[in-house]
């Protein structure tokens, strides 16, 4: 994308119109007076009256809504269940920490000239469900009240920094969130509405997360015990404990591909199944979105996550 930098404002770096795929379609919304778009996928047959489930997946820095398709093959969850896939586009920017023109969420770290003020891509987030409730309107072909849409979010890097800040200040509209790779987003808010159920995932060998909190390894920490003691992923999980009201106690398990830590203890002794953070590391897996069974052990976090989601 060759956008002289003097003449660059922000703007989409996508410019598909359209796509092949006759069951995706790319729908372009108003969001705090600017044009914003995103990608919808509607499963042959959809339901809007029984089904209320709604996916939203956020590309990561560099990417779009139309890579995320392709990469993650949500679709093919979404066939399976009959629910709507939302893929949206963030807008592009000139990064002043990557010295390129690229697409990225405001999660609250932009850097960028003094003279571009980010997108409210929170406010556009906000935007896309009013969207979905009147396109859901105008399926229902029973023409009655359906139930509300439940909302689940998942994310790839930024697209992941992202959803971290869309469960903190938007957590009365989501049910559950997926994500890989994220470290903390910026954020005002500083307790949510409610506890939204959050996975994790990270590759042993995310060198982007390594060199971003700026741990000199190679490697993350090879045991639960040893992620939770590095004071860096120490910081990030206790985030996450107080947004979901957890202690940090924790229950481990560990294979030969992977490590988790689970955290369900309530900090008010009340238990609630909302109340529910994990994190996992996958052994030799690099800074990915792992599907299409492209990673051994055929990990496939879409799969995983839908699973996940079909519990709340």
């Amino acid at each position: 994308m060759n956008i002289p930098l003097t003449q660059f404002a922000q703007t989409e770096c996508s410019q598909i119109q359209s796509v092949a795929q006759p069951l995706l379609k790319k729908v372009i919304i108003n969001s705090d007076s600017k044009p914003r778009s995103f990608f919808v996928y509607t499963p042959q047959g959809y339901n809007a009256h029984s089904q209320t489930k709604v996916v939203f997946m956020f590309h990561g820095t560099g990417q779009d809504g139309l890579k995320m398709f392709q990469k993650t093959k949500w679709n093919e969850e979404a066939d399976r269940e009959n629910f709507l896939l939302v893929l949206p586009n963030s807008l592009c920017y000139y990064l002043l920490d990557e010295q390129a023109v690229k697409s990225r969420w405001n999660d609250g770290t932009l850097n960028v000239r003094s003279t571009v003020t980010p997108a409210n891509d929170v406010l556009f987030f906000r935007d896309m469900l009013k969207w979905v409730d009147s396109y859901r309107d105008s399926l229902d072909v029973e023409h009655n009240l359906h139930n509300p849409s439940k909302i689940y979010i998942a994310g790839f890097s930024n697209g992941a920094m992202f959803c971290s800040k869309l469960v903190m200040e938007v957590a009365d509209k989501i049910t559950a969130a997926g994500i890989v790779s994220s470290i903390l987003p910026n954020t005002n808010v500083s307790q949510p509405s409610r506890p939204v159920p959050t996975i994790i995932f990270y590759g042993s060998k995310d060198q982007r997360v390594l060199d971003t909190l700026q741990i000199v390894s190679s490697q993350f920490p090879r045991t639960p015990a040893s992620l939770y003691q590095n004071s860096l992923f120490q910081q990030l999980i206790d985030w996450h404990l107080l947004r979901n009201g957890l202690n940090n106690s924790y229950q481990q398990t560990s294979s030969q591909h992977h490590y988790s830590l689970t955290f369900t203890t309530p900090l008010n002794g009340i238990a609630d199944s909302r109340k529910y953070f994990e994190v996992r590391v996958y052994k030799g897996l690099g800074h990915n979105y792992p599907a299409n069974n492209t990673f051994p052990n055929l990990l496939n976090a879409t799969k995983i996550f839908n699973n996940f989601f079909n519990q709340y």
